[in-house]
């Protein structure tokens, strides 16, 4: 009952007096309440804590389920066990007046259940899918990028070399060639494929097993959709237009390009007046020749390898080929960057104006050929910054676009094309570039067979000081090293894929009907391709295609570890060579990688040999062949796979 409070007058003191009912509160009184407000408050937000806790950790999927491209929806979580008994005991423990010292302990006893949990939850998983691994931080997991590439903890955590380090021994392990990891950070599994026929199967069935293009995004997304980031109709169009991008004008472009900027390297040997050049780190040097390349016959802008060259225009903070320098440097930095450390030092300010002004680039080549502006490439490195040379990959794909075709088909916005033009940057440079790399590892590793293409190469040219884009063919030895270089160091080790189709299949053992099935070759003694059994892959498990592992698969490679470029000469299962990828998303760019390595690998055998540097990489005694590779090239996983450190002597010939 509230009782109200009553002012009364005494006649004898003159002022307000109360009865001790209606007294005003002491400061004690008020200390007290505000105390038990707080604890009441204190446990409400204990127990809003905990029913969340509860309900993000008891769910088989992540709150809000998983998307897909497909559906473009998101499906409702599955829950292990029965959900309203979980919040109710949470509610009854949390509810419970314990002494502050097991309060204090709460989120400690919390963390503790939340592990004992996800591990049951992974050894139930594993068990219902006969998962051949288990372990505890899954290959999703982001912050695993931070251990070093070759951690290395069996049932615990992989870092980033992994798939390369593992190469084809856990299919050995498996006895087939697919096998299936449980995680317990992670509800969905992963499923490791390294048979070519499955993989292909794999790609062809677009509707069954679906790129996570959500994840693909997060990296060359920033600009705008890219082929790489659309699925289905969407998917269609943006292949359709950037086929148009790569035809033969582009090509030669490439072979022009690179012989001029290769010539322009030489000359610079040529000033330091000496029959040998140490190249400490060859990388650098393969990086900065594929981005001077990718500039010209990627975006029409022709840079120098003097960055004090390059001029800053009017406006601008920094010059295009510094700009596309640092953003091609800087992928995985600026992912990592969050927003409220954009502009905290130096570093990541520049690495923020870079990918600023080179969306501000993109932005004004569009407006420019929009304009009708673009020159014919005559005047190509004078002309004025917004302009671009007509067969550059960028014009080709805006001509294109602009076409109009007389079938009302939807064409792709400036930001599609920005988007595709990032990802010819993001495909074509790192690549082509660590590719190189390993090449020429190899070749000095491996000075006969470095000789045999010298020869190849003096018997092509005859008495022409130069090769012309027509002699591409003869050149067959040195496409086959570039080949066999992407054959044993495949610059991307795996793809992922999301299996979200449902169907059922006769043979199937004891799982849900939510699964796909792939056919899987068995190895070990006795077997070959032929020797196949169904392999069942969980209703959106993660789907790895494992090219390292297909390409030291001794089914389809004899002696796989080592470098033998002459193999490709030999009849091989052409779909087990996937450092292009296979299917219908094959790499688009594949012509002009190629083009591109035939060149450099041609002009510098023909003009250099090319020596392992002794002082700073010396011969350990008793060293095999295979163990001096794995120490000199000694591959890092970062977004592609490229050498540690690469110290090279070019030699000159004559």
């Amino acid at each position: 009952m509230h009782l109200a409070r009553r002012n009364t007058l005494s006649p004898a003191a003159g002022h307000m007096d109360r009865s001790p009912l209606h007294q005003t509160p002491t400061d004690t009184e008020r200390n007290q309440t505000s105390a038990r407000r707080a604890r009441c408050g204190l446990d409400r937000a204990r127990r809003q804590v905990c029913m969340v806790t509860v309900d993000f950790f008891w769910t088989e999927t992540p709150p809000g389920g998983i998307k897909t491209a497909r559906s473009s929806t998101w499906s409702r979580p599955k829950l292990l066990f029965s959900h309203y008994p979980i919040r109710l005991i949470s509610l009854w423990i949390c509810s419970l007046p314990l002494p502050p010292l097991l309060r204090s302990l709460l989120p400690l006893s919390a963390a503790a259940l939340w592990v004992v949990i996800r591990y049951l939850q992974m050894l139930y998983r594993g068990h219902k899918y006969g998962a051949h691994q288990r372990i505890l931080i899954s290959e999703e997991t982001k912050w695993r990028g931070l251990l070093p590439g070759k951690t290395n903890i069996p049932g615990i955590v992989y870092g980033g070399n992994r798939a390369f380090q593992a190469k084809y021994t856990e299919f050995l392990r498996a006895g087939k060639d697919a096998y299936m990891q449980v995680a317990m950070d992670n509800s969905r599994p992963n499923v490791y494929i390294a048979d070519s026929r499955a993989i292909k199967t794999i790609t062809m069935q677009k509707q069954r097993f679906m790129k996570d293009v959500e994840m693909v995004a997060e990296v060359v997304g920033m600009y705008g959709h890219s082929l790489a980031s659309v699925e289905g109709d969407d998917w269609k169009r943006h292949r359709k237009e950037a086929q148009r991008a790569f035809n033969e004008k582009n090509i030669r472009m490439v072979w022009s390009e690179t012989e001029t900027v290769m010539n322009s390297l030489f000359e610079i040997w040529d000033k330091r007046d000496t029959n040998e050049v140490h190249i400490g780190d060859v990388p650098d040097m393969t990086e900065m020749l594929a981005l001077l390349v990718i500039s010209t016959a990627g975006f029409g802008r022709r840079a120098s390898w003097d960055p004090a060259e390059d001029k800053i225009p009017e406006g601008r903070e920094m010059s295009f080929s510094t700009a596309l320098r640092t953003v091609s440097n800087n992928l995985v930095t600026r992912m990592l960057i969050p927003t409220w450390a954009k502009n905290l030092t130096k570093t990541t300010r520049t690495i923020t104006t870079a990918f600023s002004e080179f969306g501000s680039y993109l932005d004004e080549m569009v407006s420019a050929r929009r304009a009708g502006t673009a020159t014919d490439g005559s005047e190509l490195r004078e002309a004025p910054h917004a302009q671009t040379a007509p067969d550059s990959l960028f014009n080709i794909l805006l001509s294109a676009n602009d076409k109009d075709d007389g079938k009302g088909e939807q064409k792709l916005s400036d930001s599609d094309v920005a988007g595709n033009a990032f990802l010819f940057l993001f495909a074509g440079h790192e690549t082509t570039a660590h590719t190189l790399s390993f090449c020429l590892g190899l070749l000095a590793l491996y000075p006969e067979v470095q000789q045999e293409i010298f020869e190849q190469i003096k018997g092509v040219l005859g008495s022409r000081d130069k090769l012309e884009y027509s002699d591409v063919n003869d050149l067959n030895l040195v496409e086959c090293v570039f080949w066999e270089g992407l054959r044993l160091y495949p610059v991307v080790s795996q793809a992922p894929k999301v299996a979200v189709e449902d169907s059922v299949v006769s043979q199937a053992p004891k799982v849900a009907v939510e699964d796909s099935v792939v056919s899987v070759a068995r190895n070990g003694p006795g077997a070959d391709e032929n020797t196949r059994e169904d392999f069942f892959i969980p209703k959106g498990a993660n789907v790895w295609l494992c090219f390292t592992a297909v390409h030291y698969n001794p089914t389809y490679w004899s002696e796989p570890e080592k470098f033998r470029p002459k193999r490709f000469l030999e009849p091989h299962n052409k779909d087990a060579f996937l450092a292009f990828s296979i299917g219908s998303r094959s790499c688009l760019g594949r012509k002009f990688a190629e083009t591109e390595g035939i060149v450099a690998l041609a002009m510098l055998i023909a003009r250099y040999e090319i020596k392992i540097d002794e002082e700073k990489f010396p011969t350990i005694p008793g060293e095999s062949i295979l163990e001096r590779e794995a120490r000199l090239l000694d591959p890092v996983q970062h977004i592609t796979l490229a050498p540690a450190r690469l110290p090279l002597i070019f030699k000159r010939r004559f």
